[in-house]
């Protein structure tokens, strides 16, 4: 439940005889703390969305299809095995990755044991959003941990369950991967060569949470009062980001709330969506939520950890946009919803989030900078010039890509005017 009034619509504020707005250090605090209460809101509303019918039910079948097959391989027993050292070795390493899973609030205070996830399955009907989406870290928590420990590298899911468990990358990433542990790495692209994203350049570090101290830490501060509470700790609350993290570096020119870095998560969503698609494709079914929902399945993610406070609106969002699901560009809400979506009941709701969203107040299309007078930060779309151009070109400004995470990869630690003023003129922002 939020402390905020979302009953009433809102239109942008508006300056006259000024082509943007420039805000001095208390102001873009405030537009910071705004903005990040209005991209927590669009999660929970988000989350209503896949929470309701027709969606909720269609993904616990999905959901649902999983889980029976997981606990199907994790209750098998060694008797008559050709190589019995050899699965219960892998019995033993699926019980452990379960029992490591046992902080899911699906568990409902129950043990975290194979034989726990086989009964889970005849209770599908009582499934959160929220639930479906812990089963499906839990799902690629199992496949990812026996890969790695598999001499092959492959997961034995695709001989056991009929051998048609066949994850597949998604289209655009590199080239040659053959097993799962390779096909998981190709949902965390490369930075043009460089080192991955996940190594490199999402930086964070554990301990306390830290909520004062820059405009993006007070923006911190305000999504955690505004997230609900799932009895498990909110991820943003158990990380900071550190200074060379590419993600805070955007956070700071674009008055975003820190969070805890881009999210892996997302991409291990993507991959479990994909996977069941091609399982159930390949045995001849193709559950409603595949058939009805297509794409809009990788929005389950963004739509269950926002609100929950584990990751921020542009950390999903990134990991979709690398993906290809999407291409997010900052503040413009409705290019979150992912390409080639049928248009149906899902997406009307979905789409009208997001265009509420993009016409709140709160929606600040800012660029923030520090100069020898503090923080200060330019407003687009506002003034009395051109907003429309204005905000056309700001959207080319944060249209979020593997070039502009390289762009943002040279930014300085805290973004200096010098800076932030060549980055806007490449764009033709005033």
């Amino acid at each position: 439940m939020t402390i905020w009034d979302w009953s009433h619509e809102t239109v942008p504020r508006r300056a006259k005889g000024k082509d943007m707005l420039q805000l001095n250090t208390l102001q873009t605090i405030q537009y910071a703390r705004e903005k990040a209460v209005l991209e927590t809101e669009i999660g929970r509303r988000m989350y209503t969305v896949f929470n309701s019918q027709p969606v909720i039910g269609e993904l616990r079948a999905l959901v649902r299809e999983a889980v029976v097959q997981l606990a199907a391989l994790a209750t098998r027993t060694t008797d008559g095995a050709a190589n019995k050292v050899s699965l219960g070795r892998e019995l033993f390493e699926i019980r452990d990755v379960i029992q490591k899973e046992s902080p899911l609030a699906v568990w409902r205070g129950r043990a975290a044991t194979p034989e726990t996830l086989a009964r889970m399955a005849g209770e599908s009907g009582t499934w959160s959003a929220a639930d479906c989406s812990d089963l499906i870290r839990l799902f690629v928590s199992v496949i990812e941990r026996v890969s790695q420990e598999s001499g092959t590298g492959r997961y034995r899911f695709q001989a056991d369950a009929a051998g048609r468990m066949r994850p597949q990358a998604v289209q655009g990433t590199l080239p040659g991967y053959q097993n799962v542990r390779d096909i998981q790495k190709a949902y965390r692209p490369d930075f043009a060569g460089q080192p991955h994203v996940w190594k490199d350049d999402r930086a964070r570090k554990g301990g306390p949470p830290i909520t004062t101290g820059t405009h993006t830490l007070d923006a911190r501060g305000s999504l955690l009062a505004t997230t609900r509470t799932s009895g498990a700790p909110k991820g943003i609350s158990r990380y900071r980001l550190e200074p060379r993290s590419t993600v805070r570096k955007i956070d700071l020119v674009f008055g975003l709330p820190e969070g805890a870095d881009i999210s892996g998560t997302t991409t291990d969503s993507i991959f479990f969506m994909e996977s069941i698609d091609s399982f159930l494709q390949a045995i001849g079914e193709l559950p409603g939520a595949v058939a009805s929902l297509g794409p809009m399945l990788q929005l389950l993610a963004p739509a269950t950890m926002v609100p929950l406070g584990h990751h921020t609106l542009l950390e999903t969002a990134l990991s979709l946009t690398l993906n290809g699901y999407v291409s997010y560009s900052i503040g413009f809400y409705s290019t979150l919803m992912p390409h080639n979506s049928p248009r149906n009941e899902a997406w009307a709701k979905l789409d009208g989030i997001f265009l509420w969203a993009e016409r709140h107040a709160w929606n600040h299309r800012m660029l923030c900078y520090y100069d020898h007078q503090g923080l200060k930060a330019y407003v687009y779309g506002v003034g009395g010039g051109n907003p429309r151009a204005e905000l056309a070109a700001f959207r080319a400004a944060a249209m979020t890509s593997l070039d502009f995470l390289w762009e943002f990869r040279t930014f300085p630690v805290m973004p200096d005017r010098r800076r932030v003023d060549e980055y806007k003129a490449d764009f033709g922002l005033p």
